[in-house]
């Protein structure tokens, strides 16, 4: 009787468990089921080997606001990457949320240009906790300087970009040239060629006064002799000065850092008595003005080391004072230190120069210098003996110049000219009265007005304006 009594028993157990596994109304739930409560029932028992249910970790937003932002191309990161763009002021959201108690960790990838801003992060690093997180950041517009050469000095101006004026700073260096410095394309870093020291010096400029600091193992020797005209690759990445008393040119490859410069080989042979260099904007060439040689060496560049490879030297006639690119890479311009300017058509393969149709072009006595607006729509070249700068249209389909307005007086000896970033200014440096002059840029036809000077406090030779 027992014994059947216990049979029957277990054979009902067994049953009940069938049903429940099959999905049927037994008392037991199938695995991984809730099993049913009864209010004032014990909790349901989780079985041996079961696993444990499974709990999302709280998440935390981080997110920024800013305040002050003028420019365009800020770009943060958390914790090293995340990367979050941010066109304006405002509050904005990390795509990523952290698991709440982990690290964060916020900086700054890329700092705003045009115009340049300093950027900087409060209360950046903690841990993770709530819902969100705020991390705060404000932006400050950076000045802008003008670096302004004499022979034996450097002066910084400030550069209004609203009226163009010019305002002297107390940050000076005691070296000079007979050219423009050269400005990284980072703005960082300044160097001036030495026609005396044979070398190049290198400065650290700080972007919010203006100061200059001098780089460790700076100056730099050329290798040459009377290093005069001087330009960085458009990636900031290599350095070329001609050496006019050597008729040749140096390499440096730039370390962006530390500032220095190292020579990449033995200096490259050029045409007699180069005076300017101008790479092309896509990096690919450089090209050299050679006065006495009447002509323009042309040479590749090599894409990792910046070394030069001779490819050709064209006679042009006159002896050729300044050379220019215009920003579009397909002229190039000389002056030819008479009256005159020729224009040249660029092969942006090969690098080859053909000449315009219309040229030469007529400018004032003794054409010196040129730059070209941003917009690569006018050219302005000083005439050193009328005491004049001449505005040119440039023919955007073949390279023709058109005189724009009648040359406009600048005081003695003019030498150096820039156009300010924006168009709307042109400077020239006039030696005989110790200034820089200021003329203002009419947007339609490109003629200049005279407007302003700025006393130099020494004799100017030429500047250069720092970019957007």
């Amino acid at each position: 009787m027992l014994v059947n009594r216990a049979a029957r028993l277990l054979l009902a157990i067994a049953g009940a468990w069938s049903i429940a596994s099959c999905g049927g109304s037994g008392d037991v739930a199938p695995y991984g089921a809730s099993s049913p409560v009864i209010p004032g029932s014990p909790p349901p028992v989780v079985a041996p080997g079961s696993p444990p249910p499974v709990v999302a970790p709280a998440k935390t937003v981080v997110q920024v606001t800013l305040t002050g932002v003028a420019g365009s191309g800020l770009v943060l990161e958390n914790n090293g990457g995340d990367a979050l763009a941010v066109p304006g002021d405002g509050t904005y959201a990390f795509p990523t949320s952290l698991p709440e108690g982990s690290a964060y960790s916020v900086s700054i990838r890329a700092q705003p240009s045009r115009p340049d801003q300093l950027c900087t992060v409060s209360g950046g690093s903690g841990v993770a906790s709530g819902a969100t997180v705020t991390v705060a950041l404000a932006c400050t517009t950076l000045p802008r300087f003008a670096f302004v050469t004499s022979v034996s000095a450097t002066r910084v101006f400030s550069v209004d970009d609203t009226t163009g004026a010019l305002t002297g700073t107390a940050n000076s260096i005691p070296y000079g040239g007979i050219v423009a410095p050269s400005l990284s394309p980072d703005k960082n870093l300044l160097l001036v060629a030495g026609v005396i020291g044979n070398d190049v010096r290198g400065f650290f400029v700080n972007r919010s006064t203006g100061a200059l600091t001098e780089v460790p193992g700076s100056p730099f020797p050329t290798g040459g002799l009377q290093p005069q005209g001087t330009a960085f690759s458009p990636d900031g990445r290599f350095f070329w000065a001609a050496n006019r008393a050597s008729n040749t040119v140096t390499t440096f490859a730039v370390n962006s850092t530390s500032g220095a410069l190292t020579a990449v080989g033995s200096p490259t042979a050029t045409g007699n008595y180069p005076l300017a260099v101008a790479p092309s904007p896509d990096g690919k060439f450089l090209y050299v003005a050679n006065y006495l040689g009447n002509s323009v060496s042309a040479y590749s560049v090599d894409a990792v080391t910046g070394a030069l490879t001779a490819r050709f030297e064209l006679p042009v006639g006159s002896p050729v004072r300044w050379i220019v690119i215009d920003p579009t890479n397909k002229f190039l311009y000389v002056s030819w230190g008479t009256n005159a300017l020729k224009g040249y058509a660029i092969d942006s393969t090969s690098g080859a120069l053909t000449s315009v149709p219309g040229a030469p072009f007529i400018a004032g006595s003794t054409a010196q210098n040129m730059d070209i607006d941003p917009s690569g729509k006018w050219l302005y070249v000083t005439n050193e003996m009328d005491a004049t700068v001449s505005a040119f249209s440039i023919n955007s389909a073949s390279g023709d110049l058109a005189a724009t307005g009648a040359p406009l007086g600048t005081g003695g000896l003019p030498e150096g000219v820039k156009v300010h970033p924006n168009g709307k200014f042109v400077y020239v440096a006039s030696q005989s009265t110790n200034a820089i002059s200021i003329a203002s840029v009419n947007p339609a036809t490109g003629a200049l007005t005279a407007a302003t000077t700025a006393p130099m406090g020494g004799t100017p030779i030429d500047l250069a304006i720092m970019p957007d």
